[in-house]
């Protein structure tokens, strides 16, 4: 390990450049060469009446406050097309499940090509 000596501290102040501001100057705008015209407010004319009228209109109620009874009946369905009623049972044909199969299908075995394993053909002309 080698010893490296730590820097002297520093005792003195650093200088700082004392820069003098300028005297305040407090200035006014010079006096108008014309006089500014008088302020003056106009107010828009009062109505001629203390406040104008409310507007209210009340909704139009029903003549009577409970509604009708509604207890009409549906009507009747039209009459069927044909004069005799026909009624037809639904057809039930017994048809045959398919045979279980107990045995197991044939796979396809492909046969792979024996294995060729060739070099490259010697250079025509040697490295």
């Amino acid at each position: 390990l080698v010893c490296v000596p730590s820097p002297l501290v520093a005792t003195s102040v650093p200088p700082v450049a004392a820069v003098l501001r300028p005297a305040a100057a407090l200035s006014l705008p010079p006096d108008p060469l014309v006089p500014l015209p008088a302020l003056t407010t106009t107010a828009p004319p009062r109505p001629p009446v203390a406040a104008p009228e409310p507007i209210k209109m009340d909704p139009l109620f029903p003549a009577f406050a409970v509604p009708e009874l509604n207890a009409s009946s549906p009507l009747e369905p039209d009459a069927p097309p044909f004069a005799l009623p026909t009624r037809t049972a639904p057809l039930l044909v017994c048809v045959p499940s398919p045979l279980v199969a107990t045995s197991v299908p044939p796979v396809a075995a492909v046969l792979r090509p024996a294995a060729a394993l060739s070099l490259p053909p010697d250079p025509l002309v040697p490295l």
